[in-house]
């Protein structure tokens, strides 16, 4: 009775120093940024108009315009310092409410459509979300001389619907 209440004391032990010792080896990282537009074009000289939101509700633009950035998502948390102003700042409840609807509109199927533009360069509108222990984009909308892409989603034209009213804010002032 005694080596069977040793055995379930040494077993419980040896179960709680498993999980504190999983625990320590996979710290939770905090996402920094959640949403990005992006646009680029070469056509009559560089056009280049790039911005996030990261995790504080803030609209973060890159004033360099002669460094773009091309977010890779292997470091997706490296990029928050890159955008160089904040430029207004999103309530948290509202950044909470989009926020939320990242994750169903990952799961949307994204159709692509052929077009055949001339001059037009590219403008996304792109949201980010862990995915296990790395990144993913998630395309919410593209469009481009060559190719236009959709995410049929409602989530996701929810948010593209929120991210281009952002963008006119941005554009107007």
């Amino acid at each position: 009775m005694m080596f069977k209440t040793i055995k379930i004391i040494c077993f419980f032990i040896v179960s709680i120093l498993f999980i504190s010792c999983q625990k320590d080896e996979d710290p939770e990282e905090n996402q920094e940024i959640y949403f990005e537009q992006f646009s680029i074009n070469y056509a009559w000289g560089l056009n280049y108009n790039h911005w996030i939101i990261d995790n504080e509700g803030n609209v973060r633009v890159n004033k360099e315009r002669d460094s773009i950035i091309w977010i890779d998502t292997d470091n997706l948390n490296s990029y928050k310092e890159m955008f160089d102003a904040i430029v207004f700042r999103i309530d948290k409840s509202e950044l909470e409410q989009y926020v939320a609807l990242i994750s169903k509109a990952a799961k949307g199927k994204v159709v692509e459509s052929k077009q055949n533009r001339a001059d037009f360069g590219s403008v996304r509108f792109n949201c980010f979300i862990k995915n296990n222990h790395n990144y993913k984009t998630v395309v919410l909308t593209e469009m481009s001389d060559l190719l236009d892409k959709k995410n049929l989603s409602t989530e996701a034209e929810k948010l593209a619907i929120w991210l281009k009213e952002l963008n006119l804010k941005m554009n107007s002032n």
